[in-house]
C-alpha cells in the first residue's frame, strides 16, 4: 500500500516510467472529453439524465486520476486505478450486451493496458482474472441464456485467442522491459565515461567546470572554495620511473584523495598531474584547512626509493566575480607554493602579498 502512494519522480524520457506516465495522461485526458461530450448528448439529444449524469460522473473520476498522476505523481495508485477500472467497465459492459453487438471484441483492449501499466508479472495475473470472468459471461450467454448466434465454437475460438493474447502479451512486455533496462545501462556507462578520467576514474576537467559553474551560480552566504594541487617533482618520477609507473602514481594518489575529501566536496583531474577539489560552502580558513589535510595524506610513499607530495594554491568565492577568477587565482597561489619551495599549501590572499614584498624588495 505504500508502495502505491509513493510519487513517482521521473528523470528523463529514458525512464521506463515515462511511458507509462504519458500513456495514462493521454487515456484519461481522452477520457474526460469524451464522457462530458457523451453526457452533454445523453441529455440534449436522447432525453436520459441518469446515464448523463453517470457520463459526468465517470469523467469527475478521469480528471481525479489525471490530478493524481501529474500533480501528485502517483503512478503506481493511477495504474492500478485505471487498469481495474477498465477491467470493470468491460466486464459491466459485457453484461448488459449479453452477448450482442460484439463486445466480446472490448476484451482485446485490456491486455495492452495491463501489462504496459503494470508489468509481465501483475499484468499477467491480472489479465487471467479477468479473462476468467470474460469466459464465465461468455459460457453462460451460451449455455444458460442459449443466445441463437452464440456457439461451442465461438467459446473454444474465444478461449485459444485468449490464451494466445497472454502469451504473446507476456513475450512482448518481458522483452520491452529488457530492452529498457539495458538501454538505462548504456545510457548510465555513457554518462559514467562522459564525465569520468579514464586513468584514475576521478571527475574529469569537463564536469568539473560545469559542477562549478553551477555551484558557482547557486552559492549563498557562505563562499566557495578551490584547492588546485600539483604533483611535485613529477616529470622526475617519469623520466626515472617510466610513464606507466607515473600513471600508477597518479591512480594511488587519486584513491588517496577520494578517501581523504568531504562527502559534499568534488575532486576531479583537472589534467596531467594536477587535480582539483571543488568545496561548496567552504570559507577561506576551512579550505586551507582541508588542503593541509589533503597535502599530509598525498606524502606518502610508493615504493621504498619514490615517495610524493604535493603543492597546493587555495582560493575562495568571496570576492570574484566568475568561476574563471577563482581557478585563475588558486593557480596563481599554486604557483607561489612552488616558488615557496613544493610541499605546502598557499592562499591567493597569501600569494598576492608573497608577490608585493618581492616587489618592494626590488624597489
Amino acid at each position: 500500500m505504500k508502495k502505491l502512494l509513493r510519487p513517482t519522480y521521473i528523470i528523463d524520457k529514458l525512464d521506463p516510467n515515462y511511458r507509462r506516465s504519458q500513456l495514462l495522461q493521454a487515456c484519461l485526458m481522452m477520457g474526460v472529453g469524451a464522457l462530458c461530450l457523451l453526457a452533454v448528448i445523453n441529455l440534449a439529444v436522447f432525453g436520459d439524465p441518469v446515464l448523463a449524469l453517470l457520463d459526468a460522473l465517470g469523467a469527475v473520476i478521469a480528471a481525479s486520476l489525471l490530478y493524481l498522476v501529474k500533480r501528485k505523481r502517483l503512478l503506481e495508485l493511477v495504474s492500478w486505478l485505471f487498469v481495474l477500472t477498465l477491467g470493470l467497465l468491460i466486464t459491466a459492459f459485457l453484461s448488459l450486451a449479453a452477448g450482442s453487438n460484439n463486445g466480446y471484441l472490448w476484451t482485446a483492449v485490456f491486455p495492452p493496458f495491463a501489462f504496459f501499466l503494470l508489468g509481465k508479472t501483475r499484468g499477467f495475473w491480472l489479465t487471467v482474472v479477468f479473462f476468467t470472468i470474460f469466459l464465465i459471461q461468455l459460457y453462460i450467454s451460451i449455455f444458460v441464456k442459449q443466445v441463437p448466434y452464440l456457439s461451442l465454437g465461438g467459446f473454444l475460438n474465444t478461449l485459444e485467442v485468449f490464451v494466445i493474447s497472454l502469451l504473446l502479451y507476456r513475450f512482448y512486455e518481458k522483452t520491452r522491459t529488457e530492452a529498457n533496462e539495458l538501454l538505462q545501462e548504456q545510457s548510465i556507462r555513457l554518462e559514467k565515461m562522459a564525465k569520468t578520467d579514464k586513468l584514475t576514474q576521478l571527475y574529469n576537467r569537463q564536469y568539473l567546470d560545469v559542477t562549478l559553474f553551477s555551484l558557482y551560480k547557486e552559492r549563498r552566504t557562505l563562499p566557495i572554495s578551490v584547492l588546485l594541487l600539483d604533483v611535485d617533482l613529477f616529470k622526475r618520477i617519469n623520466d626515472e620511473h617510466g610513464h606507466l609507473f607515473g600513471d600508477e602514481v597518479l591512480v594511488k594518489m587519486a584513491q588517496r584523495l577520494t578517501e581523504v575529501v568531504r562527502d559534499d566536496d568534488v575532486v576531479g583531474r583537472w589534467g596531467g598531474e594536477e587535480f582539483l577539489i571543488i568545496a561548496p560552502n567552504t570559507s577561506k580558513s576551512d579550505a586551507l584547512g582541508l588542503a593541509e589535510r589533503v597535502r599530509r595524506s598525498l606524502n606518502m610513499s610508493i615504493t621504498e626509493s619514490v615517495t610524493t607530495s604535493v603543492s597546493i594554491g587555495v582560493s575562495s568565492a568571496d570576492r570574484v566575480k566568475s568561476p574563471e577568477e577563482l581557478i585563475s587565482q588558486a593557480d596563481r597561489a599554486l604557483y607561489q607554493a612552488k616558488s615557496n619551495g613544493r610541499n605546502q599549501v598557499c592562499s591567493f590572499i597569501s600569494a598576492v602579498e608573497s608577490h608585493q614584498r618581492t616587489i618592494n624588495n626590488k624597489a
